[in-house]
């Protein structure tokens, strides 16, 4: 279904859209919001390869004399009722589109049957953040970025107990990653639970590899994972996750396996590292600020409810 409004139109994308949906994300990027659309252009060409064009009737764009100006990623989280909206546009039109778009979302939502819509925005967006506001989202979560530079390859193997070990994840292994993915963060705020095809395009769609997650040993069982992101033009590594399975936990695992992933990413060249932490998880916070990281940025989700 298309929204026409004289001057332009939103609508579905479709594989012609490929070179004009790549000038939109560089427009995004030079702006440092590409994380806004919620897909690349690369990672669209993985969707397809991968599963198809299905995925296309979640993604909107605004059309205005043959020229994309704007887009609406809108992804359907069915097991936990909710439907995130990723939405960038052309800054000379934010003032006249953004209304339309959240609506196409919000009728996108109800034809799915969800009753929930979640949004990001930086705390720093403060007109966003009140178009929000002014659109009935109202905020439900705090996520800190946070930055540590100087990294170290040391790994204090010394300090391991001998009950405990660690290695990379194998080719193969991918849906041990699932579970134990899913073990450590079932009903956490916001998760998802994953399928092992997802994890696989993950891996494909940031450029990474299986070497880049470190599995941590309970004797032969495993019960936690670092997952680290890789970006060697840059050289800037991230701290995709850290789980650990609940009744493991508080056996200083979280910070061990923090040590590894850490190391990993200065092996690999970087010379800093970034993550993201719910801003209620003291724990988490308190093992990154003792591991040197400081907040260098701060990112509110907000929520609007359906009927």
């Amino acid at each position: 279904m298309q929204i026409k409004n004289g001057k332009y139109r939103i609508r579905n994308y479709n594989i012609s859209d490929w070179n004009n949906y790549a000038r939109l994300h560089s427009i995004a990027a030079a702006e440092g919001k590409e994380e806004y659309l919620g897909i690349s252009p690369e990672q669209i060409q993985l969707q397809l390869e991968c599963s198809g064009n299905s995925f296309f009737k979640n993604l909107f764009l605004v059309e205005k004399n043959k020229e994309i100006i704007g887009s609406l990623f809108a992804v359907p989280e069915r097991e936990i009722g909710r439907s995130v909206l990723y939405c960038f546009i052309h800054p000379t039109y934010r003032r006249k589109i953004g209304y339309n778009l959240l609506l196409k979302g919000l009728e996108h939502s109800i034809n799915l049957d969800i009753n929930t819509m979640h949004l990001n925005l930086k705390k720093n967006n403060s007109t966003g953040l009140a178009f929000l506001k002014q659109s009935g989202f109202r905020p439900v979560r705090k996520y800190l970025e946070m930055q540590k530079s100087q990294l170290e390859e040391k790994e204090y193997n010394n300090k391991i107990p001998t009950d405990i070990y660690f290695r990379s994840l194998q080719p193969g292994e991918e849906k041990t990653l699932t579970q134990l993915q899913n073990d450590a963060f079932r009903g956490s705020w916001g998760f998802n639970p994953n399928t092992t095809a997802e994890i696989k395009l993950c891996f494909r769609s940031n450029n990474g590899s299986v070497e880049d997650v470190i599995l941590g040993f309970f004797g032969e069982e495993p019960v936690g994972y670092c997952w680290t992101f890789v970006d060697k033009k840059k050289r800037i590594g991230r701290v995709h996750m850290i789980g650990i399975i609940p009744c493991y936990r508080k056996k200083h695992l979280g910070k061990l396996l923090l040590k590894r992933g850490l190391a990993y990413l200065a092996k690999k060249g970087m010379h800093s590292a970034v993550l993201t932490v719910d801003n209620e998880n003291e724990p988490a916070k308190t093992l990154y600020n003792s591991a040197g990281f400081n907040v260098i940025n701060t990112t509110l989700w907000f929520e609007k409810k359906i009927g």
